[in-house]
């Protein structure tokens, strides 16, 4: 139990939360963090250029952007959840190839006789 006299003041409420940790491995997380920011960036607008071409080329902004926000959401609940404090997350090869193959074959637009623009198929 301690006592607090106006001799002595009491500092120890409130230095936890506004002090900032000053550990010697603060740059080198610093700059392992920029790091991977920058791969899952290059991953993820590679990938969508790789998804997003072809007959799905005026799609591609909207690829970009997705691909980013998945990227971001998915290294956030990674970060959160994982029971391993280093663990990063980031877009997938293997998946990016499958899904341009698929988006390869998506069916074209089909243009009507007399019209200028396409429509795609409903099923």
């Amino acid at each position: 139990m301690s006592v607090c006299t106006p001799d002595t003041p009491d500092t120890t409420e409130g230095t936890r939360l506004t002090a900032m940790p000053r550990s010697p491995q603060l740059l080198s997380n610093l700059f392992a963090g920029l790091i991977t920011g920058l791969v899952s960036l290059t991953y993820s607008l590679s990938f969508a250029a790789l998804i997003f071409s072809g007959s799905l080329l005026p799609f591609f902004p909207q690829g970009v952007g997705s691909a980013l926000i998945s990227s971001v959401i998915t290294g956030i609940v990674v970060a959160l959840r994982s029971s391993f404090p280093f663990a990063t997350a980031g877009p997938d090869s293997n998946s990016a190839v499958i899904l341009a193959l698929m988006t390869g074959r998506s069916p074209k637009p089909f243009i009507p006789p007399g019209m200028t623009s396409g429509c795609f198929p409903r099923y």
